[in-house]
């Protein structure tokens, strides 16, 4: 078992466990990732600004790429652990649990934006990350297409729909609207997430009757 982290006053105030401590310099490094390229950012740059020493960095991060690795694994270990929790869920249908997805996914972004940011972002471009990514962005997307297929099962969805391709374009557009809401029109300019409004859009479409897609071009021009 490891011993505690004990941190500098500058690091924080209290005793923190080692994966706490951890967790926090993943915290803090993905707020430095958010602002700069992956090639302007040193780890002597993060030690000034957490206040620790090296030796105390490389106790838990052998280089700057562990420690971006890190930042990824955490962000998707949180992100599919929620997404998992409510595919499993037995007491609510398809719909439900795509709408509890979205709510879930686009908040807990809010509430970490530093780290999705990095993950939105994906760098470096070595081959291992770049695999990862891949990796862990078809985890999550696949998480969608099990309550996709299963409402298609049950006739709730066409039976014909491209179940990969609707939940990548849905992840997406909830990533996008995540990272980069529209501000409210109230004063102040508060941020609105319109999660509720882009799940509507995908489930409901937007032709006001059927048709074939550029149908209604010539009628226009």
């Amino acid at each position: 078992m490891k011993e505690p982290f004990r941190a500098p006053t500058s690091f924080l105030k209290q005793q923190l466990s080692f994966d706490e401590a951890r967790n926090h310099i993943i915290e803090r490094a993905a707020n430095l990732f958010a602002e700069r390229r992956y090639d302007q950012v040193t780890l002597d740059g993060l030690i000034r600004i957490l206040g620790i020493g090296k030796g105390t960095l490389y106790r838990f991060f052998t280089n700057k790429e562990e420690l971006y690795s890190q930042i990824l694994d955490l962000g998707h270990e949180q992100l599919l652990g929620l997404l998992q929790e409510v595919r499993d869920r037995s007491d609510i249908g398809p719909v439900a649990k795509l709408c509890e997805m979205a709510f879930s996914m686009a908040h807990f972004i809010r509430l970490h934006l530093d780290i999705y940011t990095v993950m939105a972002i994906e760098e470096p471009k070595d081959k291992c990350t770049s695999e990862k990514i891949l990796r862990y962005r078809k985890e999550r997307i696949g998480m969608v297409v099990c309550v996709v297929e299963q409402g298609c099962r049950m006739g709730v969805f066409r039976p014909d729909l491209d179940t990969w391709l609707f939940s990548q374009s849905l992840m997406g557009a909830l990533w996008a609207e995540a990272l980069f809401p529209a501000p409210s029109d109230e004063a102040g300019g508060r941020i609105v997430l319109r999660t509720q409004e882009i799940v509507a859009l995908f489930m409901e479409g937007i032709c006001v009757s059927p048709g074939v897609p550029g149908g209604e071009k010539g009628k226009q021009e």
